[in-house]
């Protein structure tokens, strides 16, 4: 029974800290959600879409560790209806001579390469073993996006479900670099990040009193 238990207890702590993601069906590990896109894309039509798809301004997703690389490759067999094959993650250099960097600017630590595989400058994951290969930009992988739990924006105004459309996203192989976030994004960002700055200096006051 305890067992059972134990097992029902961890699926409720699941769907509850799931439930602090944007999207019902994006999943938290850590600090971060993520949201697996089926719809293959080359690398950079990908990225374009991963800042653009929600009201959360967000990168192809950063594999910090291993627990974080076999959890993708784990929940992207599922989410992609497949055993096999690839997806695209947040990892890349500009070229042959740079070192690889992530996306959401974090620093390149953990790497998980296959021997041999990083003779191309963008990176995807494999759903078999969760190792690394590098590819050219115009290959089209499935892919994850990654944002923080905190901030979020919902829609209150319509309540409209956010489709996976990706009809619309163009890439441009002149501008390498990423778009920047929509203005009222970077706002609604900054504002909250004021207020918290504001809040937590009051609580730091109050504990000297």
């Amino acid at each position: 029974m305890l067992p059972l238990f134990f097992l029902f207890l961890l699926a409720s702590f699941n769907n509850l800290v799931d439930s602090q993601c944007v999207k019902t069906q994006d999943r938290l590990i850590g600090q971060t959600c993520y949201t697996f896109i089926k719809s293959p894309l080359p690398y950079w039509n990908a990225q374009v879409y991963c800042e653009q798809q929600n009201y959360v301004y967000s990168t192809l997703a950063t594999v910090a560790n291993a627990i974080d690389g076999t959890y993708l490759a784990s929940i992207a067999s599922t989410s992609f209806d497949t055993t096999t094959g690839n997806f695209w993650i947040g990892l890349f250099r500009r070229n042959s001579t740079d070192q690889f960097e992530w996306q959401d600017k974090q620093r390149f630590v953990y790497s998980n390469f296959a021997a041999g595989q990083t003779s191309y400058n963008y990176v995807a994951e494999s759903i078999i073993n969760a190792r690394w290969q590098t590819f050219d930009e115009s290959v089209s992988f499935p892919f994850v996006c990654g944002y923080s739990v905190l901030p979020f924006i919902t829609d209150s105004s319509t309540n409209a479900p956010l489709t996976e459309s990706t009809q619309n996203y163009e890439y441009s192989s002149t501008s390498p670099t990423s778009p920047t976030p929509p203005e009222f994004v970077t706002t609604v960002y900054n504002d909250w990040t004021s207020t918290y700055n504001f809040l937590n200096k009051g609580e730091k006051k109050k504990s000297f009193q």
